[in-house]
């Protein structure tokens, strides 16, 4: 028992014992860098699927919108031009012509004095 006690007394055993506990806390630490990184991880892949979720029951709805009747009505009156029956189609022109905007732009480009000229003296 005494060798046993010199044993735990030296420093050579001190020294083992600090590198071992140093080795074991090290391999711990690390354990738990690993953990927490993997934690952070599940964290974030959560986030995206939450995120992911809401897109895909927007799209969903969206989806349901575009199966409706209403909006396939819609489509073809605005893109085909399409009617029911006994529907009457009115079409208004634009309201600025290209002849309307070339005479707009020559109007823009006169000076002051020849705009109140054709004003007063024209025809």
């Amino acid at each position: 028992m005494s060798n046993l006690h010199k044993l735990l007394n030296s420093k050579i055993a001190l020294v083992i014992l600090i590198v071992v506990a140093a080795f074991l806390f090290k391999s711990e630490y690390s354990a738990w860098q690993k953990r927490k990184s993997i934690e952070l991880e599940i964290t974030t892949l959560q986030n995206q699927q939450n995120v992911l979720e809401q897109k895909n029951q927007e799209l969903a709805k969206s989806l349901d919108y575009l199966n409706t009747s209403d909006y396939k009505e819609k489509i073809a009156r605005q893109q085909l031009n399409l009617q029911k029956k006994g529907e009457l189609a009115i079409n208004f022109p634009d309201t600025l012509s290209s002849q309307n905007l070339s005479t707009i732009n020559s109007e823009q480009n006169q000076k002051n004095w020849e705009k109140w000229w054709l004003y007063f003296f024209k025809d």
